[in-house]
């Protein structure tokens, strides 16, 4: 899950990192995409204890919460939660 918003001057890096990781890993991932702006997707973010932008959760858990990060960054965390899932 990526949470992003209009006004965040992080949240572009983060689309482009998620969608490097996304082409990498294919099918062994599914990314959805919620906009902060859009009150439902708050909603959502509020249930995952998003409280900040850019923020990535994996498999449940907050792994980025607003600040960049790096594709190879990103990688570990999700293969950290493969293995412990």
């Amino acid at each position: 899950m990526v949470f992003t918003k209009q006004d965040c001057p992080n949240c572009p890096q983060a689309k482009r990192v998620v969608e490097e990781v996304e082409r990498e890993m294919g099918c062994r991932i599914e990314v959805k995409r919620f906009d902060l702006d859009d009150e439902e997707d708050f909603l959502t973010a509020l249930q995952n204890q998003v409280m900040s932008t850019p923020s990535i959760v994996v498999n449940g858990k907050l792994v980025v919460a607003g600040r960049s990060t790096s594709a190879h960054e990103l990688v570990k965390a999700i293969q950290l939660e493969e293995v412990e899932n």
